[in-house]
This record gives structure tokens, C-alpha cells and sequence, in this order.
């Protein structure tokens, strides 16, 4: 494991997992650089308030990576705890977004506006339940109480289509 910015991946390398241990910014955004300049990608960032470098100072590769990923091809997976200190436009570009357990009013708020629900979403009764909302389609967040009622949904769906 190295607080440094691994390079780009060799050809028959498939996964690269970088978990630095010190949170260097210019390291990260060297490392989104590279990630961004060898497409194809799926770029997974397990705690997106690390890309908050200061009060005002956020990622600028990971918000060119969120603009222009489709078209690159990147997926971004990001996930979060703290919605508090994350910049509002970084916010807005996830198009699927899952709301498990917030613990401040205000982040609850944030998430509801994020999401366009219309009603509160209360806090998932299940112990591994969430609310999932595509944000394009500008539906009502759903309510699952576990992945396999989630994924389950999705496959009966899928399955008739197909049909």
C-alpha cells in the first residue's frame, strides 16, 4: 500500500485499487487525472468528502470525470456518509442514487431535494433498507428493504420485457 499515486495499469491489468492512507490532494487528483486519460473505467471513490480539499477547494479532476464520464467511458460508484461538506453540483450529477440511514435533519432535507421526493422519506424502518430514485426519470424514490427485493424488482421487470 503507498500514499502515491499509482500509475496507469498494465494492458492485462483488469483492477486497480488504490486505498492511500494519507490523504495527499495532489496524489488523488494525479490519480484521477490518470484514471481519466485511460478509458474504459469504473471508478469507485469510497468516501467522496476525501475529494473536499478545503472549505471551497474540490476535486477538479473528479468533477471533469463526472461531466464528461459518459462520454469517455467512465462510471463512476461514489459513496458517502457526510453530505454536509460536499459541493452541491457534485451532488447533483449522480443520475441513481441509494439513501440508506442519514443521521442529521439537514443532510435528510438535502437528500430529498436531491432525490425530487415529494413527501418525507423517513428514515428505512429495515435494517438494510434504502430508497432508491433515478434521478432522470424524475420519479418517486422507491423504498426496498433489502438489495434482493431491489434486485429481485428489477429482474421480474426485465424478465417480462424480454418476454
Amino acid at each position: 500500500m503507498s500514499d502515491l499515486a499509482p500509475g496507469r495499469p498494465s494492458s492485462n491489468q483488469r483492477v486497480q485499487v488504490w486505498q492511500p492512507v494519507l490523504l495527499d490532494p495532489e496524489q488523488i487528483e494525479r490519480w484521477l487525472w490518470t484514471v481519466m486519460h485511460d478509458p474504459p473505467a469504473i471508478l469507485f471513490v469510497d468516501e467522496l468528502v476525501h475529494l473536499c480539499y478545503g472549505k471551497r477547494d474540490f476535486s477538479e479532476n473528479y468533477a471533469r470525470i463526472q461531466k464528461l464520464g459518459r462520454m469517455l467511458p467512465i462510471g463512476c460508484i461514489t459513496c458517502t456518509q457526510e453530505l454536509v461538506g460536499i459541493p452541491r453540483n457534485a451532488l447533483g450529477q449522480a443520475t441513481h442514487i441509494a439513501r440508506f440511514r442519514l443521521n442529521l435533519p439537514y443532510e435528510r432535507q438535502l437528500m430529498k431535494s436531491i432525490m425530487h421526493a415529494s413527501g418525507d422519506l423517513e428514515e428505512p424502518p429495515d435494517y438494510h433498507g434504502f430508497y432508491y430514485g433515478c434521478v432522470l426519470s424524475r420519479e418517486e424514490p422507491r423504498y426496498f428493504r433489502d438489495a434482493q427485493s431491489f434486485l429481485k424488482i428489477d429482474f421480474v421487470r426485465s424478465r417480462s420485457k424480454n418476454a
